[in-house]
Order: structure tokens, then sequence, then C-alpha cells
């Protein structure tokens, strides 16, 4: 009766889905007769609820449960069945024993970036696209993946060398493979003269083998992807300062892409942008 299979959802949204079920059996559904979450995806649902009153055979009931979209992107279903007062349960199908579901696409949030001041890289860092050799991932993700790849923002971290540092920054781990990289492509601004992109790179402590390649890419008005820079990092116990002019760009649309590519294995590569902004 609401929320049809798919429906797109964004993150942490609040819903109530509600089914229309027909009892087709012999015995009439009392009102302490419960519908529970079994499997799948509770979506902040409660255990179960209570029907709000007695459904004979051959009646309908409408059952509305409140929820709440999980936190990341990607599809998430939860399964509920009935069950009687005595305990016993059941649900639809030859067996009666099938459970009906729930089944949403929680999905970015749709926002707007005024083209006319830089892009603020920590605070709309899932407003860009990212993508790594397998398609698109989610943002933030839910774990460091050194298989398909992440991005997750923390609130300080301990730099390579030991070095405490209490600033923002991006996590980006590249897919895994002699292909493995990760991007994100940033929404357009324009770039005015004077403009500066600027951050610290380097790996995250305990990185042993990680070994990667920063790039600073951009589109011209989503045009061909070219570099601006790159620079390649260790596990050294060293990190760089970088600065980059952008005034070639001036007067022009432009997205930034922040790339990193494995060089060759993402064992370890845990990459990290530490206040990357602009400077105008």
């Amino acid at each position: 009766m609401s929320v049809p299979d798919g429906t797109d959802l964004t993150a942490d949204q609040s819903f109530t889905k509600t089914w229309r079920l027909y009892n087709a059996g012999r015995c009439t559904w009392k009102d302490n007769f419960k519908v529970y979450f079994t499997s799948g995806n509770a979506m902040g649902a409660p255990a179960y609820v209570r029907l709000n009153d007695s459904v004979a055979p051959g009646e309908f009931t409408d059952v509305s449960i409140d929820m709440v979209a999980p936190h990341h992107t990607g599809s998430y279903t939860g399964y509920w069945l009935m069950r009687s007062n005595d305990g016993v349960s059941f649900g639809w199908g030859v067996n009666d024993d099938s459970a009906f579901w729930v089944t949403i696409d929680v999905v970015r949030s749709v926002h707007t970036h005024d083209i006319g001041t830089p892009v603020d890289f920590l605070g709309e860092y899932c407003m860009a696209d990212w993508r790594t050799s397998i398609g698109r991932i989610s943002c933030p993700s839910p774990y460091q993946d050194f298989s398909d790849g992440s991005i997750q923002r923390y609130e300080g971290a301990t730099l390579t060398g030991g070095y405490e540092e209490n600033e923002t920054l991006l996590v980006t781990i590249p897919s895994s493979g002699s292909s493995g990289i990760i991007s994100g492509r940033y929404p357009p601004f324009k770039v005015e003269d004077g403009d500066q992109w600027t951050a610290i790179i380097g790996c995250l402590d305990n990185s042993p083998k990680c070994n990667v390649t920063f790039q600073l890419n951009y589109s011209v008005s989503g045009g061909s992807v070219q570099t601006l820079a790159s620079w390649k990092e260790k596990d050294n116990g060293s990190f760089q300062r970088e600065k980059v002019d952008l005034s070639s760009l001036a007067g022009k649309s432009v997205q930034i892409i922040l790339t990193v590519l494995n060089n060759g294995s993402s064992t370890d590569d845990r990459a990290f942008w530490l206040v990357p902004h602009i400077v105008r």
C-alpha cells in the first residue's frame, strides 16, 4: 500500500511501510496477533507490532510500521511474518510460510552547489561521485575496503611516522588489482584567477605496504579528464604538503577529481587527503 519495492530514499529518511494483508485461512486473526521482523535489515523498526483489530477469514487488514532508511547507500530488504497468540508463525504462499517484505534503495541526497563558491572537499565529500574499478561506491563507505575500495572522513588520525593529527581528513582506499583506483568527482565551480588547491597527502600510520599515486585531476564543463599534478607516496615516515595554482582554469566551470592509484596492489593503501581546500 506504500513504499513499493525499489523506492528511492535518502540516508536516515523516515518512512512508513504499509501492507494490506488478506486472511485466506479458516481462523480469525485476533488483535493480539503480531507482525514481526524475521530477517534482513530491520531499518530501525520495532521487533513487532500487534494487529489493530480482529480479521475474519476473507477480510483484509492494513499493517503499518514506521522505519528509517539505513545510513549508507545501497539496496536493503527486511522480511516479516505473522505470529498467532499461541506462538505459531505463518505467512503467505503454497505452504503459508513465506515472508512478506519491504525493499528500498538508499541513494545520495540531492543537493546543489553554488557554482560561484569553491567546493568544500570535506563538508561536501559525499556530493562527489566516488568510483573505483568496480563502479560507483557508497559514501561514506561502511568500512575500510581493500577489495572494492572505500571513502571515509575522519576527525583526526595518526599519519605515517606516528604523527597525531587533529584536523579533518579523507581516507581513500583504491580497489584491488593491477588497475586499482578510486576517484571522487566533485560538483563544478567557477575558478577565479589566483585560486589555489592545497592539501597534505600521504599514507596513514601502520600501513607498511602502502604504495600509491595521488592525482589532482579535473574536467572542464564535463569534458575529458585532465591531470593537474600527481605524486607518489609510501608509508615511509613522511608526507607532503602540496599546492597547485588553478589560475590557468580561471573563468571556467571546473570539476575537481581527487584520484588515488594503487600502483599494483591495494594492500595497506590507506591514502589520506588532509584538509584539502581551495585558497581564494
